[in-house]
């Protein structure tokens, strides 16, 4: 069972070729935005000014850190880098699963999902408001190829077919997040946990070790 997926999901020839030529455009566009954010991830400092968690006010947020032993420049390192580290962990493992199953079309999809999984485009509109706009259009092929694998996981898939209007309906929906966040919550509470990439990344895994 499991060599008949493997086969199915295949790519060959022509298709291969704009598979793999896609994979490096996005890969290289998502490693160099990276890059040029670290810096700039680097002097990011948090808000302090106001409340840091719901019913915490600053006060409170430092006083627990002093109590802890913590400095608030030692948590504002610790924030930067370990940003910076998450997203070096999503593109390691992307590279890693294309270099192993480069010609599988699902390994290039979901090496594509890690790709996408740490956006620096928040960091990088301080140098331009053009960065804004990219993010959108990032958020918007992010979620279509997430909502895709998620559909035809593992044999490549919609089955049954008409499940592809339910993926078409459910990506319409994160299009609305995207641009209307505060109605797109009260109106669909069910599917805020596809917005949150650490649970995303935790299926994914799972269910790719599994197969």
């Amino acid at each position: 069972m499991n060599d008949s997926k493997s086969v199915s999901t295949q790519l060959y020839g022509r298709w291969l070729t704009l598979a793999r030529a896609a994979w490096a455009i996005i890969a290289v566009f998502y490693i160099g935005a990276f890059l040029v954010s670290v810096p700039l991830k680097l002097t990011e400092i948090p808000d302090f000014t106001t409340s840091t968690a719901e019913g915490v006010t600053q006060a409170e947020f430092l006083a627990g850190l002093a109590q802890l032993g913590i400095s608030p420049t030692g948590y504002i390192a610790f924030q930067q880098w370990s940003s910076i580290l998450v997203g070096m962990i999503y593109l390691v493992l992307a590279v890693f699963i294309f270099w192993r199953k480069s010609n599988d079309g699902m390994a290039i999809l979901t090496s594509l999902l890690f790709i996408m999984f740490w956006g620096p485009f928040e960091t990088l509109a301080r140098l331009n408001p053009v960065w804004t706009v990219v993010g959108d259009v990032s958020a918007i092929v992010g979620s279509a190829v997430l909502l895709l694998w998620f559909f035809i996981f593992p044999d490549g898939h919609f089955e049954p077919r008409w499940m592809r209007w339910l993926y078409l309906a459910l990506l319409a929906t994160q299009v609305w997040r995207i641009f209307q966040p505060d109605v797109y919550q009260r109106s669909f509470p069910l599917l805020i946990p596809l917005n949150n990439q650490d649970i995303v990344c935790a299926c994914v895994l799972t269910t790719s070790c599994a197969s």
